[in-house]
């Protein structure tokens, strides 16, 4: 079996940490890429449906999804058994019938193949150090004619201004502390790439612009992790990213500021003689 591996390691941060990580990851899914009814129609899911969320760390989004297909049913699987947990207890709280959560591996999935109509994944492939093995399983449990969608980050695609210098030299220091830990930050745009690789057919790409004028900066800037998964990777992390928040958080005094970045949304397919 694979040895689970992922840039984000939900279970090395302190109990506080953790709380505030699940609020800003809860921002997120409210803020980013809401999966509301219409973009789940819109890139194919129908009511009967099987869905995989996979990835799905506190389990909102694999709710949402569920609620829409009705009567069919979601799993939801994340590496992290923290996440699984709190998962758990949301769709408890919630009632959600058909809905259940097991922990799991992208690149070792534990289903049948072709058991999903639809697999989804968040932000997910930005912390695979395999995402070709990862998107061969997505291949192999979907059935003929079973929907991908893979929503995630590029690095490049993020611009602030003004941008002091001590926020764009913690960047560069993340980027290279999420590639040392095997993760990707500029995934978003060879996701469509990954997907033909994989035999996956019909594959679209497109990118939503999230920006500040348009959620507020305040907002946008509640959604920046300051490298909270990658600190341990970081020399001198915490005075460099105390500087570099109290740095940008000191833009809202200015006249104006803006701030945005790109969401890569790939779409794709099984083919239907698979």
């Amino acid at each position: 079996m694979q040895t689970s591996v992922s840039s984000y390691k939900f279970e090395i941060f302190d109990s506080a940490v953790k709380e505030q990580e699940i609020d800003r990851l809860k921002r997120q899914i409210q803020l980013v890429v809401p999966p509301d009814p219409n973009f789940l129609q819109r890139v194919g899911l129908k009511p009967g449906m099987k869905g995989l969320d996979l990835g799905c760390g506190t389990g909102m989004t694999s709710g949402e999804i569920a609620r829409f297909v009705d009567p069919g049913e979601v799993v939801g699987v994340d590496l992290s058994e923290a996440m699984v947990e709190k998962a758990r207890w949301l769709q408890e709280r919630e009632k959600i019938s058909n809905l259940s959560f097991q922990p799991g591996s992208a690149e070792d999935l534990p289903f049948a193949e072709g058991s999903f109509d639809f697999v989804y994944a968040r932000l997910l492939f930005q912390h695979l150090p395999q995402p070709e093995r990862a998107l061969a399983n997505i291949y192999r449990i979907l059935k003929p004619g079973g929907i991908f969608c893979g929503i995630d980050v590029d690095h490049s695609w993020f611009a602030l201004h003004p941008e002091p210098e001590s926020f764009t030299q913690l960047c560069k220091q993340l980027v290279i502390a999420q590639q040392n830990q095997g993760g990707d930050p500029f995934v978003g745009r060879k996701l469509g790439s990954y997907c033909c690789q994989a035999r996956l057919v019909n594959v679209q790409t497109q990118v939503k612009i999230i920006d500040s004028d348009r959620i507020g900066l305040p907002a946008f800037f509640s959604l920046l992790s300051f490298g909270t998964p990658y600190r341990s990777h970081l020399p001198g992390a915490d005075e460099i990213t105390l500087q570099a928040r109290e740095k940008v958080y000191a833009l809202l005094q200015q006249p104006y500021t803006w701030a945005g970045f790109g969401m890569f949304i790939v779409t794709a397919r099984k083919p239907q003689s698979a």
